[in-house]
């Protein structure tokens, strides 16, 4: 009579109670599960703008510069044209100029979302200007800062229809190019405005 060994005592036993928990490493062993990772956040891209209808200035004929009037917010308005054109004035008006262009760029790409789940501060870096001939050309550059609102879920319950997902926390960089002169205001190549003759300083 062979000598019962653990192997076969261990094999007489899983026989009996079937092969439920008897499985795995011939050592007796367990086996370590894997971990799995952290998920990756993907980060949310630019917010996507549609862009103005090109318009010529041969004629003076203006594009409207964005003006929602269905958002959640009040557009931002625009600025009076100068007294008179000179480096300081011009300076001061594109830049509050751009304040508003960008302001109700974002109001009108995102209704429900900028003055209910989200604030938005235009802020301006930098503006240079050069003069030639009359002609102010002015860059400017400055960003964007959006944040969430701390009422935005009880805003946005009102209408359940629309997305209460706000934008995420960020800032939008941005930079544009004026040309300025008693009769028109051009922006990245589209007039947006259309004036009577102005007094020209250098």
């Amino acid at each position: 009579m062979l000598p019962t060994t653990r192997r076969a005592l261990l094999g007489s036993v899983c026989a009996l109670a079937g092969t439920a928990g008897c499985l795995g490493n011939p050592g007796g062993s367990e086996s370590t599960p894997t971990q799995v990772g952290t998920p990756t956040r993907t980060p949310t891209g630019t917010p996507t703008r549609t862009p103005t209808e090109t318009v010529t200035d041969d004629a003076c004929t203006a594009a409207a510069p964005p003006r929602p009037s269905d958002a959640a917010a009040a557009p931002k308005p625009y600025p009076e044209k100068p007294d008179e054109l000179t480096r300081d004035s011009v300076s001061s008006f594109v830049e509050a100029y751009e304040r508003a262009y960008q302001y109700n760029e974002m109001l009108a790409a995102y209704p429900d979302m900028i003055g209910r789940r989200n604030d938005l501060d235009i802020s301006v870096n930098e503006v240079t200007v050069t003069v030639a001939d009359g002609e102010f050309t002015v860059d400017v550059t400055g960003q964007a800062n959006t944040g969430i609102t701390a009422d935005g879920d009880e805003a946005a319950t009102a209408t359940p229809t629309r997305t209460r997902t706000p934008l995420p926390m960020g800032h939008w960089p941005f930079e544009a190019t004026y040309t300025v002169t008693d009769r028109f205001v051009r922006r990245a190549g589209v007039v947006h405005e259309c004036w009577g003759s102005a007094e020209t300083k250098p």
